[in-house]
């Protein structure tokens, strides 16, 4: 690997180091805004604030929170692991396969997970008294599924570069 990679690749490093450290405060800001805010998926302006929920409305909306942030703590997890094996020179390699395939499943699934999460959330608000009709929402994202998409494909591919360098390997 070119020494200019490496370098890029060592700020990446840091940049992602200190999303690491401004984490709890990047948490506690999304927390804060999400209570003092309508949980307003519809646009619709007479939603009131989360804080002002029933109680099963607000553990409802922090577990949901929760499985949000955890999902995209996890996703930064294997981005910042990919980057340190990159560091260390091991691209192709079968830990660095097995993160880009965790990665592919990771985009693939979320856009599906969090469609179920909000439709889920809207009708559970609704049955709680929180909102006063309720209204399917059919918002896919479809770009995280393409990244998705994109990651298994290189998966594939440095799967089979790494096959035939094993036969280069052994023909040598």
């Amino acid at each position: 690997m070119k020494q200019a990679d490496v370098k890029v690749l060592k700020r990446l490093d840091a940049v992602l180091w200190g999303l690491w450290l401004l984490a709890p405060f990047l948490i506690i800001k999304v927390v804060r805004l999400t209570w003092s805010l309508p949980f307003n998926l519809l646009n619709v302006t007479e939603i009131a604030a989360v804080s002002s929920y029933s109680m099963q409305g607000q553990i409802m909306i922090g577990l949901v929170l929760a499985i949000q942030v955890a999902l995209y703590v996890y996703l930064v997890f294997l981005i910042h692991r990919l980057v340190r094996q990159f560091i260390k020179g091991e691209i192709l390699i079968s830990a660095t396969l097995n993160t880009m395939k965790k990665m592919a499943y990771l985009f693939l699934s979320v856009p599906f997970v969090l469609l179920l999460m909000e439709n889920l959330s809207l009708f559970l608000l609704h049955q709680f008294g929180d909102l006063a009709s309720w209204q399917p929402f059919f918002d896919f994202d479809i770009v995280g599924f393409a990244v998705g998409l994109m990651f298994l494909a290189l998966h594939i591919l440095i799967q089979h570069a790494v096959q035939l360098q094993k036969d280069i390997d052994l023909t040598i």
